[in-house]
């Protein structure tokens, strides 16, 4: 089968048996127009694709919601580590002489940068836990997520 492009600037195409393509080929044995082939073709594509698109779009949601929850599980290990380094920090501070100003001003100051890295680590995740009572995606976007997976 071949294509046969006619019409005003070739836009319509026929498909058409040509035979052999020896020296002694016959004439055109059948021939039919493309847009109903081309169409049905097109629907079958789609009609086989579409499940695909629809577990894509599952996917997707699945996706965010791992991403969501990667998150968290990132910021309560920082926590952890933040909590860790403060209380040695504050272990450090309280076994130095009172008498020594210097080392004592310094650990101090160590000990007050980690206190306000673990606060401000904590705001993060209070926030994130916030964001998590509330559906990753909401309906609407849920709905034309799927929409979209069903309309290729």
């Amino acid at each position: 089968m071949h294509i046969q492009y006619s019409g005003k600037g070739g836009n319509t195409q026929r498909y058409v048996c040509r035979g052999t393509f020896g020296a002694m080929a016959v004439g055109n044995c059948i021939g039919f127009g493309g847009m109903r082939v081309d169409r049905a073709v097109a629907q079958e594509v789609l009609e086989r694709l579409q499940p695909l698109g629809i577990e894509a779009a599952l996917r997707a949601m699945e996706a965010h919601t791992q991403r969501h929850s990667d998150n968290q599980q990132q910021l309560e290990n920082l926590i952890k580590q933040a909590q860790y380094e403060a209380a040695r920090a504050r272990r450090q501070y309280d076994a130095v002489d009172p008498g020594n100003r210097l080392v004592a001003g310094e650990l101090e100051r160590r000990w007050n940068e980690k206190l306000i890295l673990l606060r401000d680590l904590e705001v993060q995740f209070e926030m994130l836990s916030t964001d998590r009572n509330t559906p990753a995606l909401s309906a609407d976007d849920r709905t034309r997520l799927m929409m979209l997976g069903s309309d290729l």
